[in-house]
């Protein structure tokens, strides 16, 4: 197969923003804890139903010990329960009380934690205690029973005291218990309990957060989605043992609230990055509440979402267009009474979808917004690899005309004010990334081709569209993967990796003749029609010229006759010398993918180049 790209030096069609490589967070399955946040234990502050989950999620396997925490030592000495009246954090305790001494070791502990030998391991726990002063024994065992690493502290009689302990493990363990017992007689009331890696950084993952600066994001949206709908910031503020653990109506989950706007701040200083907080402008979401947030955050927070999809009937608060449209009025102009200089982006929909949403918001608030949302998820029911695979790459063109369409659309609403677009949700979303599957996929090599090709639209409407957030940056639909003790990179972070830092901050004209292909309608997703198997996009900064070439083909190598036009000669009779950068991988379908760099030599403005199949590959040159 053979494919012409001519590439015109002259015609710049855009100036490339960086925010376009940006990410998103969200209180969502293990995005955060379990894979920014360093915390290794679940419900450590014994949060339970009462009065704010309004489902039956704790107190299920044992009784009067909150879940996931388990009894030791439980007899006719002791007694466990949750605690609703003394209580240190949100509005319970877990309680213990020993009755008689009888040399047996009593309390709680909480298994499923993997440990590495000699690391070590920070901790704190907070006791209320009542009775002798006493010795807890803290300790980390196997499931066997054998001990990994041990701790006694001296516990004193009194209101809640914070005790600082570490463990250091004499042998790796998948599936340790962390364990708290005493002997003595007395009541003891546990308030908070916190273990983590002691190489955090700030409460953070070292290993997640060191594969997160290489590829040098440079906005990341929090705190959702969804989940902001139902956000409010002041509980995730203060003493961090202190503040309530409160139910997520959003995705039904129990909020720790251990990671708040103090700890993303951090986080974005970490990694370097600008924030973007999305506001709560959904039912129990307040103009107060916004301004505030403003007011804590000034000077350290410049973009600001007011509100996530509010016009779908899933999200807490949904109301209608010009209602909504009223109400993002209000919130802009009181945050912008606290910080003049903040950007805000509008919720808007795709083009003039869900009743034509965009225009009361547009026409009403439109004087106000600086950009307008979008989102689009590709998906598909389909089992059939051979037909995913072509959906799945080929989705980008739909992706384009979609963005250009909606960027038509808010021009003829606002002909006057410019307002940008930010694509600020935007991934592949398949049926196994389901809520009990935690929303996470296994990502592979045709979804980091699917993640060049939106890079590719994000050139090319680079003049319209000024900010883009893939979602999710961790686990949750996540370019990076976490298990306990390792943060791993898929094929998503590595198209990252491959185009950050290595495309330019012009868009120039490309003109592309290539073989295409078709791709019928099946479970109702669209149609395709004309794909191009060979997509290119083409930036520059200065002389730095970046030639940008994806290979959707599943199984062909794709020669392609590469012409440089408007461009200086080459200074040399030897040509140029261009170095290529290229992502791939044994199959379309591993999860392994690679890039590798060659030299390419004698160029001149006219030059051919093989590419393999199911591959991006971006050459540099001066020009």
């Amino acid at each position: 197969m053979n494919a012409k790209i001519g590439v015109n030096g002259k015609e710049v069609i855009g100036r490339v923003h960086p925010h376009i490589y940006g990410h998103f967070i969200e209180h969502l399955g293990r995005c955060i804890y379990g894979g920014i946040w360093a915390e290794m234990l679940k419900n450590r502050k014994f949060f339970s139903q009462y009065g704010d989950a309004p489902v039956r999620w704790v107190d299920s396997r044992e009784e009067g010990v909150v879940d996931p925490w388990f009894s030791i030592g439980r007899n006719e000495n002791t007694y466990f329960t949750h605690d609703n009246t003394v209580f240190y954090s949100g509005s319970q305790s877990q309680r213990m009380d020993i009755k008689r001494a009888d040399n047996i070791e009593h309390g709680i502990g909480q298994a499923g934690l993997a440990v590495q030998k000699d690391r070590e391991y920070a901790g704190r726990i907070v006791l209320k205690v009542k009775g002798e002063s006493s010795r807890l024994k803290i300790c980390l065992k196997n499931k066997e029973g054998q001990m990994l690493a041990l701790k006694e502290i001296k516990i004193r009689q009194g209101d809640w005291q914070t005790y600082k302990f570490t463990l250091r493990p004499e042998e790796n363990c998948g599936d340790a218990q962390l364990c708290f017992t005493l002997k003595e007689e007395g009541t003891l009331w546990f308030g908070a309990v916190s273990l983590m890696p002691a190489d955090n950084i700030k409460g953070m993952r070292r290993d997640t957060l060191e594969l997160i600066k290489q590829i040098k994001p440079p906005i990341i949206r929090w705190p959702g989605g969804n989940f902001a709908s139902g956000y409010h910031w002041k509980d995730g503020i203060g003493d961090p043992d202190k503040r309530p653990t409160r139910w997520d109506y959003a995705w039904n989950a129990p909020e720790y609230n251990d990671f708040g706007t103090d700890e993303y701040l951090q986080f974005c200083k970490e990694v370097e990055c600008e924030p973007l907080i999305c506001i709560n402008a959904g039912a129990l979401g307040t103009v107060k509440e916004a301004a505030e947030w403003v007011s804590y955050c000034k000077g350290k927070v410049k973009y600001w979402d007011i509100g996530n999809e509010q016009y779908g009937n899933w999200q807490l608060g949904h109301i209608d267009a010009e209602t909504f449209a009223q109400k993002s009025l209000k919130f802009i102009k009181a945050m912008r009474k606290i910080d003049p200089e903040i950007k805000v982006v509008g919720c808007g929909v795709p083009a003039d979808s869900f009743n034509h949403w965009n225009e009361p918001l547009v026409k009403i608030a439109g004087r106000e917004l600086d950009y307008l949302s979008v989102h689009d998820y590709t998906g598909s029911n389909s089992k059939d690899e051979n037909y995913l695979y072509h959906f799945i790459v080929g989705a980008p063109v739909r992706i384009e005309k979609m963005l250009a369409d909606t960027i038509a659309c808010i021009q003829k609403l606002s002909p006057e004010k410019k307002i940008f677009l930010a694509f600020d949700e935007w991934n592949v979303w398949l049926p196994e990334a389901s809520v009990h599957t935690g929303m996470e996929m296994p990502y592979r090599l045709r979804d980091g081709i699917y993640v060049a090709g939106v890079f590719h639209c994000l050139h090319r409407l680079s003049e319209n569209v000024k900010m883009a957030n893939l979602a999710q940056l961790v686990n949750v639909l996540g370019l990076i993967y976490t298990d306990q003790t390792r943060a791993i990179a898929t094929p998503l972070y590595t198209a990252f990796q491959l185009y950050v830092g290595h495309t330019g901050e012009e868009a120039l004209r490309v003109d592309t003749e290539s073989p295409n292909f078709d791709l019928p309608s099946v479970n109702n997703a669209p149609e395709y029609r004309a794909v191009p198997y060979i997509d290119c996009s083409a930036t520059r900064t200065g002389s730095r010229l970046y030639i940008a070439v994806i290979n959707r083909h599943q199984a062909e190598e794709i020669e392609c006759e590469i012409m440089l036009k408007g461009f200086p000669p080459a200074a040399n009779a030897g040509g140029r010398r261009a170095l290529a950068r290229q992502m791939n991988a044994e199959s379309y379908t591993s999860r392994d993918a690679r890039i590798s760099e060659f030299t390419i030599s004698g160029l001149s403005s006219s030059f051919k180049q093989k590419f393999p199949p199911h591959s991006a590959t971006i050459i540099e040159m001066e020009v």
